[in-house]
């Protein structure tokens, strides 16, 4: 379980969270890319979702404008990603992860 806190409030300028319904009841996770931009982060690409995990990026991305302070609790076979930040603040958050060692993590 991963839970996500915004330390400043969320939304679609500065670069807020969207999760794709419905991908964790496959059980499986879609081919990554690494690394996007010369980060670390990672990308999928959206027809590998649509064609891997039968969702519809048109139709089945929610945008989760979040306050600062909550929460947003996700898995790891969740597809989710954030929004580019066109504002002039950081948007700064923490990611706090739990798994039981010694489990798979829905990565191979």
């Amino acid at each position: 379980v991963t839970a996500w806190v915004p330390l400043v409030d969320t939304h679609r300028t500065n670069g807020c969270m969207q999760v794709v319904t419905g991908t964790h009841s496959k059980g499986i996770t879609v081919e990554h890319a690494c690394c996007v931009g010369g980060t670390w982060y990672n990308e999928c690409l959206p027809a590998e979702l649509e064609a891997t995990l039968d969702c519809d990026m048109a139709a089945d991305v929610v945008t989760c404008e979040v306050p600062r302070g909550s929460v947003l609790f996700l898995n790891n076979i969740t597809a989710h990603r954030s929004l580019p930040n066109f504002s002039d603040s950081v948007r700064w958050s923490l990611d706090l992860r739990w798994q039981r060692g010694g489990e798979p993590n829905g990565f191979s």
